[in-house]
């Protein structure tokens, strides 16, 4: 290959990287904060949680409604709902829900978010939509699927309920994910430093009960959160006597729910936020062929849900008022972007030392 032809092969090269680069962060639409947790090969807690071999990436906050108004309308632009993406609560729901659906609108805009609600955290998402969002955004967001990338869910992309549902694993190859059980936990309640660390009770770095209490909590801000505290004295709890029945909630019209990270100095050691109250949280474990796990309490359970060792197992078709999601990334996202561009410098310069 002669000197010439080895610069422009190079700069060709270049020239689509930078295109590749382009064209994906054209479409990207949905910007995630990451937290990265180190301390890789951790040792678990007593009841064995919370070890993970490798480090990682998870969110900083749970998935809003406004990044999952984007997934909508990006994978159901007409409204059809064939995968369930959206489930009608979560425009009829006054407590918790943020996002409405509107027939008439033109075919890519169907679905908005609620005034004052685009910070909050979904709810109403089920296991399969949370990995379907994790699938999308694995792929770049836009016109990526939802039916692989890290997860493969068989059924042609019009079956709610993948064909292989009792064994979806994470792909080898999976760049952004649903965090496993451990590695949700250890963001939540291990206290970092080193390998042998330890955990906290509570995602706040505290082993004392988080203080219920409108955000950030005035009356303990580095230790409250956003959970129901039933104690029997009127006023002493943000979302006291509104969690006690179904008909309480559906038929009152206060919004309990506030947004990611509204307390702001209760971070766990990594620098999440809400992993206690808030939303429970889809994990990616399969607990058996017919349940899927959730973690974290939320807005509107007792303090008893946040420590570190309750959780809820349900169908992973389940969606209440009550769930959302979080995800989590190997190697975070951006350091892929980092890598090609670097990458593509290097190219640029071999090429000029090739011309001269």
């Amino acid at each position: 290959m002669s000197v010439l032809l080895r610069a422009h092969t190079s700069a060709a090269f270049l020239a689509l990287a930078v295109l590749l680069l382009a064209a994906d962060t054209a479409r990207a639409t949905v910007t995630i904060q990451w937290v990265p947790v180190h301390n890789a090969g951790n040792a678990p807690d007593a009841n064995g949680k919370g070890a993970v071999a490798t480090n990682y990436a998870i969110s900083k906050y749970e998935i809003t409604n406004a990044q999952y108004v984007e997934f909508l309308n990006a994978k159901d632009a007409t409204g059809a709902n064939l995968l369930e993406l959206y489930s009608p609560e979560m425009s009829a729901f006054q407590p918790s829900g943020g996002i409405e659906f509107t027939p008439g609108n033109p075919v890519g805009s169907k679905y908005s978010i609620k005034a004052g609600r685009a910070n909050r955290a979904v709810m109403y998402t089920s296991y399969y939509a949370s990995l379907r969002f994790a699938n999308w955004i694995h792929n770049g967001q836009g016109s990526g699927s939802t039916e692989t990338g890290a997860y493969e869910l068989f059924g042609g992309g019009v079956a709610v309920v993948p064909t292989n549902s009792h064994t979806i694993f994470r792909n080898p190859g999976a760049k952004v994910y649903l965090p496993t059980e451990n590695e949700w936990y250890k963001a939540a309640y291990y206290k970092g430093g080193s390998t042998n660390a330890g955990y906290w009770s509570y995602a706040t770095q505290s082993n004392t009960q988080p203080t219920s209490a409108p955000a950030p909590g005035t009356a303990n801000p580095t230790n409250s959160a956003n959970y129901y505290y039933d104690d029997n004295i009127t006023g002493n709890g943000i979302n006291e006597g509104y969690a006690v029945t179904q008909f309480q909630l559906i038929n009152n019209a206060v919004d309990h729910l506030t947004d990611v990270g509204a307390y702001d100095q209760s971070p766990s050691a990594y620098g999440t936020f809400d992993q206690n109250g808030s939303a429970y949280e889809w994990v990616e474990d399969n607990v058996s062929a017919d349940y899927r796990r959730l973690r974290g309490g939320a807005w509107a359970v007792t303090a008893d849900r946040l420590i570190s060792s309750d959780y809820v197992d349900d169908v992973p078709e389940g969606r209440t008022r009550y769930y959302g999601f979080r995800l989590a990334s190997v190697p975070e996202p951006g350091a892929i972007a980092t890598l090609l561009l670097a990458a593509a410098a290097m190219l640029k310069r071999r090429a000029r030392r090739i011309a001269a």
